[in-house]
């Protein structure tokens, strides 16, 4: 019988003993790839086959049929999930996905956040410190402008080897045109000051920022004092000339007072 190659359109002569062997799945020599024999009714005008091309196209096919049942592939080409799925066992086969005990289930392991070690936070801390520096040293002029802190870094620049750069100077509208400083009792101390406002126009009084020395003018103490202190009920606008007579009773814890400085700020510093 007479069969033709699905793939590619080959023509062979083939004995039907053959195909029952095989069970009618055969090797194409011309495309290597299996088809079912059936057979082919040739035309009119064909002439058959020579025995020796035949004879040749036989072994060609008996040597493909040996060459897969050696390498024991199946020609019928099942996919490979269903040779996978043959390990599963019969009772877990036919469950759901919905239907898998609970106790099979498994459930993702939350993240845990390990935390800082205590050299991270010390760098932490380091650079912390470092940026603040950086920032107190970039904004160190506007800073000493503030009564309190310039007092507290003049108190420990002799210490830390610095220096501070000089009061940008101002021109206060007030002056203190007389001053006197009395012992009252140990450790006491009475200030006296007269203060003139030289401005042409009404000025709020100033804040007392004052310094006591000892006789080697160094600093001993020093305490600003607000207008509400020591001018109590005159916080009016002075005009100007208009002077004011000021009685401050300073406690010192030291005997070694021996002078004292009198600087006038703006109010409210």
């Amino acid at each position: 019988m007479k069969i033709r190659c699905s793939h590619c359109g080959a023509l062979y002569e083939l004995e039907e003993t053959l195909l029952e062997e095989s069970s009618q799945r055969v090797g194409c020599s011309a495309c290597h790839r299996v088809f079912v024999a059936e057979e082919v009714q040739p035309p009119g005008d064909e002439t058959p086959l020579e025995d020796e091309e035949m004879e040749q196209l036989l072994a060609e096919m008996e040597e493909t049929l040996a060459g897969l049942e050696k390498l024991g592939l199946d020609s019928s080409r099942e996919p490979l999930p269903a040779t996978l799925e043959s390990d599963v066992p019969p009772e877990m086969a036919s469950l759901k996905a919905t239907e898998v005990p609970p106790e099979l289930l498994f459930e993702p392991t939350p993240e845990s956040r390990r935390p800082p070690s205590l050299s991270g936070l010390l760098l932490i801390l380091l650079l912390s410190l470092l940026l603040a520096a950086q920032v107190a040293w970039l904004y160190r002029d506007q800073w000493l402008q503030q009564p309190k802190l310039r007092a507290l870094a003049e108190h420990w620049c002799p210490y830390l080897g610095c220096t501070l750069p000089p009061e940008r100077p101002t021109a206060p509208a007030f002056m203190v045109v007389d001053g006197r400083l009395e012992t009252a009792a140990p450790r006491r101390y009475r200030l006296r000051l007269l203060l003139r406002n030289q401005d042409g126009d009404g000025q709020p009084l100033p804040a007392l920022q004052v310094s006591l020395t000892d006789d080697q003018q160094r600093l001993v103490a020093r305490r600003t004092f607000e207008a509400p202190v020591y001018a109590a009920g005159r916080n009016r606008a002075f005009a100007a000339g208009e002077t004011l007579q000021v009685e401050l009773l300073l406690a010192v814890p030291s005997d070694r007072v021996a002078g004292y400085e009198v600087k006038l700020l703006p109010a409210g510093i």
